[in-house]
C-alpha cells in the first residue's frame, strides 16, 4: 500500500511539474526524430524541454494498432510547450499495427519489451523506446479500454484510480493490484 501511494505520488509530482507555457512561447530545444523513415515503422519521437529543469515525463501511445485512444491522446502533446520539466511523447509507438488497426502484427509489442531478441523491425522499435525510457523519471503508456472495473487475477482492468484511492479504488469496491507493478510505470 506504501509503494502504491508513494508511486501515485511521484506520478503527480511528474505531472504537475509538466506545466504548460501559458503563454504558448516556443522552445528551440525541442527536438523531433524520425526512426525507420518511409516504411510502415516510421517511428516519430518529440522531446519537448521546458523552460526550467524538472523531472522528465515519457507517454507513448499506440503500442496497440486497434486503441486509437492511445495514439490519438498522445498525439496532442506533441507539440505542446512546457515552463518546467521535460516530456518525451511517442505518439504512434506500433505504426504498421496502426495502419492495419490490429494489435500487433507480429504480436503483441507490450509483450517484446522484456525480450532481448533483436529479431524484426518491432524489436528494433521496442530498443528505441527502451533508450528513450531510461532517458525518463516516469512512463505513461497509453491505451484504449472499456469496462472501468474488470478484476482479473492480478490486475485491475483498465481503472487506474487504485493508484489514487487505494486498494478500493474510486468505486469502494476491492482491487487487486498487479504483483509486477512498478514504482513509475502507469498504464492506462
Amino acid at each position: 500500500m506504501v509503494t502504491v501511494r508513494l508511486a501515485a505520488g511521484f506520478f503527480l509530482l511528474c505531472l504537475s511539474s509538466l506545466l504548460p507555457d501559458v503563454a504558448g512561447a516556443t522552445n528551440s530545444r525541442n527536438e523531433h526524430t524520425v526512426y525507420f523513415p518511409n516504411t510502415p515503422y516510421e517511428l516519430n519521437t518529440y522531446k519537448i524541454h521546458g523552460h526550467q529543469p524538472g523531472p522528465t515525463l515519457m507517454l507513448i501511445g499506440g503500442i496497440q494498432g486497434n486503441e486509437p485512444g492511445g495514439f490519438l491522446s498522445a498525439d496532442l502533446y506533441a507539440d505542446v510547450a512546457l515552463e518546467r520539466g521535460n516530456l518525451i511523447v511517442v505518439p504512434r509507438a506500433n505504426f504498421n499495427s496502426i495502419l492495419q488497426f490490429k494489435r500487433g502484427v507480429n504480436g503483441d509489442m507490450n509483450r517484446r519489451f522484456a525480450s532481448k531478441r533483436k529479431g524484426d523491425t518491432e524489436d528494433e522499435i521496442v530498443g528505441v523506446l527502451k533508450s528513450l525510457l531510461a532517458q525518463s523519471d516516469c512512463l505513461l503508456n497509453l491505451h484504449d479500454g472499456s469496462g472501468f472495473i474488470l478484476q482479473t487475477g492480478n490486475s485491475v482492468g483498465s481503472d487506474p484510480s487504485h493508484l489514487f484511492f487505494g486498494a478500493a479504488g474510486a468505486s469502494g469496491r476491492r482491487a487487486n493490484l498487479p504483483r509486477n507493478a512498478r514504482n513509475t510505470f502507469f498504464s492506462v
